[in-house]
């Protein structure tokens, strides 16, 4: 998604790396490398196995995830590439809102 004023936002990254590159390349130009915001909705495989690779070639500047609770080795993954690369990630519920830019975002899942 692109917001209004040109900030982009990924929503989770699919099963396959590989997959996620090349439709990121087909969307998105080859001098534009970065995300402003990553939103990981849950932490399955089939959402999150195509995050990690993601920062070797993108500059995410903020991530956020809907829960800890049920994660595979992909969320684990996941969390240790974000800590690692000191990418700033807040963890929220439904009810959390924010803006990023000129857009007006609130979380509808999960619960608290």
């Amino acid at each position: 998604m692109e917001t209004p004023d040109g900030r982009q936002i990924l929503i989770d990254g699919g099963p396959d790396p590989a997959r996620l590159s090349a439709e990121l390349d087909r969307l998105v130009p080859a001098w534009d490398r970065r995300i402003d915001l990553l939103v990981a909705s849950h932490p399955h495989e089939d959402h999150l196995g195509g995050l990690p690779r993601l920062l070797d070639r993108y500059q995410v500047r903020s991530a956020i995830g809907a829960e800890e609770r049920g994660g595979g080795p992909a969320a684990a993954t996941w969390r240790t590439i974000v800590d690692e690369r000191r990418v700033p990630y807040r963890t929220v519920h439904a009810g959390d809102t924010f803006r990023l830019g000129g857009a007006h975002l609130e979380v509808l899942w999960p619960d608290a």
